[in-house]
């Protein structure tokens, strides 16, 4: 078995998440059936001493590296229907109490081209690549990713990919919550890697986000998202207005009923550029503590 997703916990685990998501995505196929697939866009999360990341599930499921990890309805083994459905290959580990996994949020068939976009969707394709199967039929299977014969795991390639991989603050993450500090810390983080962002239509404006992150040139940004280059300078703005009223716009943010997730692509830019503002004061040893005032 591949030793991928252990993490070593004597060193940094957020350069290790992002070894973890770049490998994935350039060194490896997802095999579902007799189908193989290029992984287009993962995203990383992890809870574990020194590194308490909020948006973890944290299921007793997750205390282990390697493992398929169908997401379950809070700590139970019911596993989620419906749009909330999705599939991870964790990266925790129980001596040090810790959970986690690596999120795969869009695919492309590398036979036909055709992308499947979203978590719910990607299960749905496990489940018909599998003789269509139920997403109850899952509920007891403790499948690792390395073996061949569950019909669903990881293939190294013959050849690695070269090309870039992009990253991004993950999506559809909420900043208001009673323990905002930690949330602050942890909701703007690169935990997103990309690979041909082009063919990719959700989360389009973090990757653009972490694209202006990477001062890329408005031609480039246009090239690799495929937006118009007349949007651009408003996101620039945006962006802009996120770093100068920082606090101004956090606080809107967690208590004027406009947070991240419910706002247009605009404001989102907005809110995590300043949420990046105070990233990069805590960084220095300045850590703002925001009140609702």
């Amino acid at each position: 078995m591949d030793d991928l997703f252990v993490l070593d916990t004597n060193t940094g685990y957020e350069k290790q998440l992002h070894s973890i998501g770049r490998r994935m995505l350039l060194e490896y196929d997802l095999v579902i059936g007799d189908k193989h697939y290029d992984m287009l866009e993962v995203e990383a999360y992890l809870n574990a001493p020194g590194h308490p990341d909020p948006f973890v599930h944290a299921h007793p499921f997750q205390k282990r590296s390697g493992y398929w990890f169908f997401h379950r309805a809070g700590m139970s083994s019911t596993l989620r229907n419906g749009s909330r459905k999705g599939v991870d290959i964790t990266v925790g580990k129980a001596i040090n109490n810790s959970t986690g996994g690596l999120l795969i949020r869009a695919v492309e068939d590398k036979e036909t081209g055709r992308v499947i976009e979203g978590p719910s969707l990607l299960v749905d394709e496990i489940l018909l690549g599998l003789g269509g199967l139920k997403t109850a039929d899952l509920a007891d299977e403790h499948w690792d990713c390395w073996t061949q014969e569950n019909r669903l795991y990881l293939k190294k390639k013959a050849t690695p990919y070269s090309q870039p991989v992009h990253q991004s603050c993950r999506v559809g993450l909420r900043l208001s919550h009673h323990n905002l500090t930690t949330r602050l810390q942890y909701v703007g983080r690169p935990y997103r890697y990309v690979m041909k962002p082009w063919l990719l239509k959700k989360g389009r404006v973090w990757t653009l986000f972490g694209l202006m992150e990477e001062k890329l040139t408005i031609e480039e940004m246009v090239r690799l998202t495929l937006m118009k280059k007349t949007l651009m300078p408003k996101y620039k703005s945006e962006y802009d207005i996120g770093q100068k009223d920082a606090i101004k716009t956090i606080k809107q943010c967690v208590w004027g009923g406009k947070d991240i997730v419910a706002g247009n692509a605009l404001w989102k830019t907005r809110v995590m550029s300043a949420v990046r503002w105070w990233e990069r004061q805590a960084e220095i040893g300045n850590i703002i503590e925001i009140e609702k005032k």
